[in-house]
């Protein structure tokens, strides 16, 4: 990790702040005025509270986190990535799928912004014809913070489901108790923010990586590959044990067109035959912004 941090602060994108930012005279008082105004706002003393009373700061505050040694390898762009077009064998992306080599049984994966383009489309697709189970968890409409990010991914819900890829997207839940089993606290009420993959239940991708043309193509992402069946499996009962109920479930419709199928704790399901939760202008703009050549900025 040092190393790669070296790499970027040595890189020719990495400049001294005081040549680019206006110096403040008044910065440590504005610094100070704002973590009082922090300490006081209500929404980040519950915050804080909640975040002291989780069972994961409980457990480490006390020296009982229950620790595994495992192997961990860290993978990330070239930092030349923001200057220059880099060769495709040299983005994160192509080391990464170089890096798991052959999958055999499944892939789970989680992404906030899920816009897989065509390199990866043909990977997943490619892979769920082989026989390896892929699920894709990424937000809803109702549920997405990014409009236009949705607008991109909308193109290949068909492809990937004619292919056998399994497709779930996030509800907008108010249920911090169920996203909190799932592992996958979403960045507010509403939107999901996790990126995340296992790889046949014994090696586990965790990162800044989002599947989309933007971290593909221009940010420069990182990650972790860590090799833990003991993870990955917790990600992958997760999928089979919570996300029913944490999210709608996309599938052809008899006519060529979408649903969604919403599971209930009763055990009965709704169809929905739309977007869920969402309305004929809100769509329409999904559509109209999807016709835009703008994918490699999403």
């Amino acid at each position: 990790v040092s190393t790669n941090f070296d790499r970027f602060w040595n890189s020719l994108s990495a400049y001294p702040a005081d040549l680019i930012l206006k110096q403040a005279d008044t910065g440590l008082t504005a610094l100070a005025d704002a973590v009082a105004r922090a300490k006081a706002d209500p929404a980040r003393q519950e915050y804080r509270q909640t975040v002291e009373t989780g069972e994961m700061f409980r457990a480490l505050s006390a020296g009982n986190l229950n620790l595994e040694w495992v192997d961990v390898r860290v993978l990330s762009d070239d930092p030349a990535k923001g200057l220059e077009t880099v060769p495709d064998d040299r983005l994160l992306v192509s080391r990464t799928i170089k890096v798991l080599g052959a999958v055999e049984n499944r892939i789970d994966l989680v992404s906030a912004y899920f816009v897989p383009g065509e390199i990866l489309t043909q990977y997943f697709t490619s892979q769920a014809r082989a026989g390896v189970r892929i699920r894709t968890l990424t937000n809803s409409q109702e549920a997405t913070d990014v409009l236009p990010v949705h607008a991109g991914y909308i193109s290949y819900r068909h492809r990937l489901l004619d292919a056998g890829v399994e497709i779930y997207e996030l509800k907008a839940m108010q249920d911090h108790k169920l996203t909190d089993q799932l592992g996958l606290r979403p960045r507010s009420q509403t939107s999901l923010h996790a990126k995340v993959f296992s790889v046949d239940g014994d090696r586990i991708f965790i990162g800044s990586f989002n599947f989309d043309p933007r971290s593909a193509r221009l940010n420069c992402e990182m990650g972790f590959l860590i090799e833990s069946a003991k993870l990955a499996q917790t990600m992958s009962t997760s999928f089979d044990t919570r996300m029913k109920l944490a999210a709608y479930q996309v599938v052809h419709a008899g006519d060529g067109s979408l649903n969604w199928i919403e599971r209930l704790p009763d055990g009965g399901q709704i169809v929905h035959v739309t977007e869920p939760n969402t309305t004929v202008l809100g769509r329409a703009l999904v559509q109209i912004i999807s016709w835009l050549p703008v994918e490699w900025l999403l």
